[in-house]
């Protein structure tokens, strides 16, 4: 085996243990702060080895095609690393996130079996996600083969980027809590950060059906990282950068979620032009009401 992709592969799946562990530490102590200078809860900190994994998912893929030691078994342990991290972390962290607030304001816990009807939904959303995901790893790896070529687009939204939609929203709403008082509108942030957390299980179906849909979704670091760019790239990255060390929750909020709606309005667009172009061409006019007139009578 190759020994770097193979040790990044792993950080990867330890990653979303992290993530787990976390998670199970927020439930008990939903209120502990971590690290003061940031106001950092362990769900906050559980979204952020999200994050991480997806870092190692990036390096190993990468450092395995640069190496030409790309083979079945790294991608094989690779799907189950993202399995861990991208599919049962976001939705544990969604799940427990969602039911602390849930039992604060209503009372009882998220379940399948002793909750109440919409407590069951957010269950339902999050075993849904899982699913989707392990759907979503099996498929990429029956159609992809281990050469760069087939990492230029992705058939369904990515899992990493998925998880990234959950963590990044579970990440801001922390923040937002945890700052509410420090925020220049403190009103706004309490009701954004309830919407936030009230629209999660949606979030994470709309997210579960997008990794099993027949959407292309290019591969962003291939896209940004190979062959020679227009100036516009580099500037378009400073400020990126400049976005994140500024407002790194709401800039990581947004990012992943642009990625994952801009190619299904794109697609959406698509479709209706091509519908409109098929009736264009499958028109045919019909005569059946016109009459020749003789010369005769014309003249």
């Amino acid at each position: 085996v190759a020994v770097i992709p193979t040790l990044m592969t792993l950080a990867n799946c330890v990653c979303g243990f992290m993530a787990i562990h976390f998670t199970a530490r927020g439930m008990v102590s939903p209120d502990e702060i971590v690290f003061a200078k940031w106001g950092v809860t362990f769900y906050a900190l559980a979204a952020g080895m999200i994050f991480m994994g997806m870092i190692c998912d990036m390096l190993d893929g990468h450092l395995a095609r640069l190496a030409d030691s790309a083979s079945d078994f790294g991608r094989q342990l690779d799907s189950m690393s993202d399995m861990v991290s991208f599919g049962a972390a976001p939705a544990f962290l969604m799940m427990h996130l969602f039911g602390d607030v849930w039992r604060a304001e209503v009372g009882g816990p998220v379940s399948l079996f002793f909750g109440n009807s919409f407590s069951r939904i957010v269950w339902i959303a999050a075993a849904i996600y899982v699913s989707c995901t392990a759907l979503r790893l099996a498929r990429y790896n029956v159609e992809n083969s281990p050469n760069a070529e087939s990492h230029k687009t992705f058939k369904g939204l990515p899992c990493p980027a998925a998880a990234g939609v959950i963590a990044s929203l579970c990440f801001l709403y922390c923040y937002l809590t945890n700052n509410i008082e420090a925020s220049i509108a403190p009103i706004f942030a309490k009701y954004f950060s309830t919407m936030i957390i009230s629209s999660l299980p949606i979030i994470t179906l709309g997210l579960s059906f997008l990794m099993v849909s027949q959407i292309s979704y290019d591969h962003i670091v291939s896209k940004l990282t190979r062959g020679r760019k227009p100036f516009g790239y580099v500037a378009m990255f400073v400020i990126a950068l400049m976005l994140l060390w500024w407002q790194f929750p709401i800039t990581i909020a947004v990012g992943f979620i642009a990625f994952a709606i801009v190619p299904v309005i794109k697609t959406i667009i698509y479709w209706q032009k091509k519908r409109r172009n098929s009736k264009t061409i499958n028109y045919e006019p019909t005569f059946n009401n016109i009459t020749d007139v003789d010369n005769d009578d014309a003249t």
